[in-house]
């Protein structure tokens, strides 16, 4: 298992690395337009406005968590990409799942997947 769990993360942070590297000449935490879509507008959406709508989820649950901004825009970029992670999967379809099952996932609402993972992904944002 710990080997298993090496090889995800050792993945997620080349993942990242290739997303900050894309993503640094740009103002990515701008222009998200997601925040009131589902999940069948989340897969035709770009990967721009995705992470941008995302970056907002994420601040606003830092903000509600310690009242205040982020410390970084890299610790933004972080943690955004660790929820954008989540509802992509979410969204993502599994072929194992039957129909019915894929169109009543893509029929969530963004903002409703994104709480839910921000509570899967960061257990301690929300302990008191």
């Amino acid at each position: 298992m710990v080997k298993t769990g090496s090889l995800i993360v050792s993945a997620f942070f080349c993942f990242m690395v290739s997303i900050v590297n894309e993503t640094n000449a740009q103002e990515w935490w701008k222009g998200g337009k997601l925040h009131k879509s589902n999940g069948h507008e989340w897969k035709q959406s770009t990967y721009r406005n995705k992470l941008a709508t995302v970056s907002d989820f994420t601040a606003k649950a830092w903000e509600k968590r310690w009242g205040g901004q982020l410390p970084s825009m890299e610790l933004l970029l972080e943690r955004s990409l660790e929820m954008y992670a989540c509802i992509n999967a979410t969204f993502t379809d599994n072929p194992a799942d039957s129909q019915q099952v894929r169109k009543g996932v893509a029929d969530q609402k963004v903002s409703s997947i994104a709480a839910s993972c921000a509570i899967l992904i960061w257990p301690t944002l929300f302990a008191d």
